[in-house]
Parts: structure tokens; sequence; C-alpha cells
């Protein structure tokens, strides 16, 4: 009985250039806006580094975060903002030798309702594994997201939650956060944890976080280990795209253990 076995390297929050074996396609993300029932064409390049040729299917998926952050792809069509049949691509199989490229073009329609489509193109090789009798294959993929939102889309990003926490004697900072808009959001955190007379402790960022239209994010942040004391933590939203911050302070106070 033939066995398949699946191996999936792909990108995470932050969906930057992905390599995976000798395989890396660029770019490995598209933010695709057009007036809504229009076609459009872009190109994705794959490249082959290694020193073997590598056998490559084109497959859409459809694909969802995790509570933890994680993509997981379903079949196209599975999900209502599935990209599903408006996104034809090609060539759909094609033969890379050592240090090709082939340029991969995709055409995609532009929603008529006013809501962002959402899907993932993973090239794909299945193999056999070495030395395996059982006729056990593995499958890798690397892919690229793609997004695209007619020019109607709203972005509707509201903040529901900003505190601070003390978990394990660590300060982190909660961020409860909604996206009621018709389109996914992209921001990034900037931090700086400060004392109460305004001596800097701590100045850094959180890269580009994704939240996906109707859905809310409730997460932590780690900051740093304190003693007892009292702080201004001072958050500054920046969102892709767009020149609009947000900014938000916290002041709290770290109780001494006989406190």
């Amino acid at each position: 009985m033939n066995r398949k076995l699946c191996v999936t390297l792909l990108l995470c929050l932050v969906f930057s250039l992905t390599a995976l074996a000798t395989v890396i396609v660029d770019p490995s993300r598209f933010v695709l806006v057009g007036p809504p029932g229009t076609r459009l064409t872009q190109s994705i390049n794959v490249m082959n580094t290694g020193d073997a040729p590598v056998n490559l299917t084109a497959v859409l998926y459809d694909w969802v975060l995790d509570n933890q952050g994680k993509l997981q792809e379903l079949p196209a069509g599975t999900l209502e903002d599935s990209l599903g049949a408006s996104l034809k691509f090609s060539p759909r199989q094609f033969k890379l030798e050592p240090g090709q490229t082939q340029v991969v073009r995709f055409t995609v329609e532009v929603p008529t309702d006013g809501i962002e489509r959402k899907g993932i193109v993973f090239f794909e090789e299945e193999l056999p594994i070495p030395g395996d009798q059982m006729g056990t294959t593995i499958t890798t993929k690397i892919g690229a997201t793609i997004y695209v939102a007619p020019e109607d889309a709203t972005l509707a990003f509201e903040i529901i939650d900003v505190n601070v926490a003390l978990i394990d004697g660590s300060v982190y900072f909660l961020v409860e956060a909604v996206n009621q808009g018709t389109a996914h959001i992209r921001f990034a955190i900037d931090y700086k944890l400060q004392t109460a007379t305004g001596s800097v402790l701590l100045h850094d960022s959180y890269s580009e976080q994704v939240l996906l239209p109707g859905k809310t994010s409730k997460l932590y942040y780690p900051v740093a280990a304190v003693p007892s004391g009292d702080y201004r933590l001072s958050l500054v939203f920046k969102f892709t795209g767009f020149d609009v911050t947000h900014e938000q302070a916290i002041v709290f106070r770290v109780l001494g253990s006989g406190s």
C-alpha cells in the first residue's frame, strides 16, 4: 500500500522570501487591489538553486490561521473567501534544471461583492523515500500567498483592550483587536518601556502581524523581567500600507514579593 508524507515549510505571520530544500519563490506574497470585476495578471519567479532537477506542480489552496497564528491549508473552494476558480496560472507543471528559473504567470478576477479573497499557490514535488520498500512518498511544498481585494473593500481595525500583565515574573502587554472590515490588515507594534522618571529601559518592536476579516486577535507580547517599581509602557501601532499610526501608553506598578 502506498503511503504519503506531506511536509510543508511555509510562511509564518511574516510572509517573507520562502525557501524549501533547493527551490525558492519570489515574491512570496501578493496583495492585489483593483476595480471590481477586472482581471489582474502577475508573475511568480520559481528558482532551482540546487544541484538536481525538480519537477513541480502548482496547486492552489485555501488557508486559515489557527489560534497560534500558524497557517493551515485547505482544499481550494473550502472557504467563503476562497480564490477558487477565479485564479488561473501558467504553466501548471514544469521541470527546473539546476540554476534555472521559471516564470509562472497567474491571472485572477477581482471580487465584485466588496470582499477580499485569498489563497496560496504551492509548488509541489512528490518524491519516493530512498530505500523505502512500502512505496512511501514525501511531498514538499513551497508557496506564495495571494490576496485579491476590490477597491471598495473596507478596513476597520478596532482595539478592544490593551493592558499589562505580569506572567512568571516578566512583563507582558496584551493586545486584543478585531478586524470588522472586509479585507485583511497588517500591523507592527513598537514599544518602549520606561521608569517612572523617564529613563528608557527597553525600546524594541514586534514585526508585522496579520488580522483577517471578521477575526479577533488576543495576544500577549513579552517585554522583560523587571524589579518592583513604577513603569510606563508606550505602544505605537503601525499599519502596513498606511501612514496612520495609533499610540497608547500604560502606566503600571510591579509589586515586590513582600508587598
